[in-house]
């Protein structure tokens, strides 16, 4: 299903999902059949986009830039067109700045920007890539954005900063846990830690599946054995202090030069910006490319 008018173009996917072509002109002319194919999930980019989204019941609103003479922007439409095709709860607005003032203003195309929170420029060279660093930034957006997150981040800080624990140390293990609780608040109504399997009787309701697990409410009553003993709990979102500590310095000399790899890259992006758009500019921006796929490998 599409809706039309001067300035915009809606495709519809048989999800619910929707893909708003800003101006339908340019490139996005181009790519207006491509796209209600993939949105319609009758043919597929090859090889298939296998990516996971961190909740199906939370909306994700992509704004994308690209313009006519980007060469990877219409890899980068043509993407988020299969998302459509296979998440209900995605809306994707593309924006095309030959045409267009986009909502915001990016350095590189194509560029990205989830929940108007998170923001990606560029694209991974392959697939495999492109699905881990889209993951990773739609799991950002769903734990900034999520309704009930500040919530949770107090409720956490505040338990943490009463019995003398710290919160977990690696950002990326803080991140699933705390978007595995969001989930557990769209699905039940409460942060159940997702360490523990729920009691669910059959046709029970969120009162009664809440009377049989409020022990496994985060932060669980459990977590004080757990830290004692191992140095942190199952679910590992508290730790003791002295672990946290452990964790940080093991993981300074483990990639302390990942460091050193972030002055150079910042440093090179400053020269790009001071440079001419000729080929000296591709050598500099692939050099910088390289260095950050490279860190990207050993993030945390």
């Amino acid at each position: 299903m599409t809706r039309m008018s001067s300035s915009v173009e809606v495709i519809k996917a048989p999800t619910g999902a929707e893909i708003r072509l800003i101006p339908p002109r340019g490139v996005l002319e181009k790519l207006r059949h491509r796209v209600r194919l993939l949105a319609s999930g009758k043919v597929c980019v090859d090889p298939p986009l296998d990516l996971r989204l961190p909740s199906t019941r939370f909306t994700f609103e992509v704004d994308v830039v690209v313009d006519d003479g980007c060469p990877a922007c219409p890899t980068a439409v043509e993407l988020l067109a299969e998302l459509a095709s296979m998440y209900g709860n995605v809306v994707v607005a593309v924006y095309n700045a030959s045409h267009t003032e986009p909502p915001f203003s990016p350095a590189l195309l194509p560029a990205f920007r989830i929940n108007r929170a998170v923001e990606y420029e560029g694209l991974p060279h392959d697939m495999d890539s492109v699905a881990r660093v889209f993951e990773e930034l739609f799991l950002e957006a769903y734990v900034e954005t999520h309704p009930r997150a500040e919530w949770l981040r107090k409720r956490v800080e505040e338990f943490a900063k009463y019995h003398g624990y710290a919160l977990c140390p690696s950002r990326r293990m803080y991140m699933r846990v705390v978007a595995a609780l969001l989930r557990s608040i769209d699905e039940y109504g409460h942060p159940y830690c997702p360490c523990r399997p729920l009691k669910k009787p059959a046709e029970a309701t969120p009162e009664q599946i809440y009377a049989l697990n409020r022990d496994r409410e985060c932060p669980c009553i459990y977590s004080h054995m757990e830290i004692r003993s191992a140095g942190r709990c199952r679910c590992g979102l508290l730790w003791s202090r002295a672990k946290a500590k452990e964790y940080l310095r093991r993981r300074a000399r483990e990639y302390g030069w990942a460091l050193k790899q972030l002055d150079r890259v910042a440093r090179e992006l400053e020269e790009l910006r001071t440079r001419v758009l000729t080929g000296g500019v591709r050598v500099a921006l692939d050099r910088v490319v390289s260095r950050l796929m490279a860190l990207y490998a050993v993030r945390d």
